[in-house]
């Protein structure tokens, strides 16, 4: 099968750089593995599969490093297309844009319950391009006027291709 789904406690980051020798991996859905750091995500990102989804959820060990090395070992690729983080508190703005704007081929983002996490990410989605489904329920900062408008309507980082948009007890719009 070509879908990896792990929630065993004890996995690491020696079991994703094992993983990433299988070129024919696509979907991947960590949850909940404490021991998976930065360090395992580099492994995955640059691996032998062409992923086409990843999720991680509930991986508190996992910051905006994680992102930057799915960007510099996916961009390139061109296969990702759903990228899914909740319950992550390590990632930040910084993390999210770099991966709108390192990603071009990311069409869904799923950010949910990301403490660390406001709308200021939304300036790096590429204009005319970007992506076509976002959620963003109960993230951690506010959520502005500004950065939905960027997500929804147009001007330097316009999402054109904006079909649905999922905003779920955020602290102020």
């Amino acid at each position: 099968s070509n879908v990896f789904e792990a929630g065993d406690r004890a996995a690491t980051d020696t079991a994703l750089a094992a993983l990433a020798t299988i070129p024919t991996l696509s979907d991947v859905l960590l949850r909940r593995l404490p021991a998976v750091t930065d360090l395992g995500i580099r492994s995955l990102a640059n691996g032998k599969g062409r992923l086409t989804s990843l999720s991680l959820h509930s991986n508190t060990a996992l910051g905006d490093e994680s992102l930057h090395a799915i960007v510099a070992g996916l961009a390139t690729r061109h296969s990702l297309l759903f990228f899914g983080l909740t319950f992550n508190y390590g990632v930040t703005d910084d993390g999210l844009g770099a991966l709108v704007e390192g990603v071009p081929t990311l069409d869904e983002l799923q950010v949910d319950h990301c403490a660390q996490v406001s709308d200021e990410w939304t300036v790096k989605v590429k204009a005319g391009g970007g992506l076509s489904r976002v959620s963003m329920r109960a993230v951690g900062l506010a959520l502005t006027a500004g950065g939905l408008e960027l997500l929804a309507c147009g001007g330097a980082g316009s999402a054109t291709k904006l079909r649905a948009l999922n905003l779920g007890f955020v602290s102020s719009v």
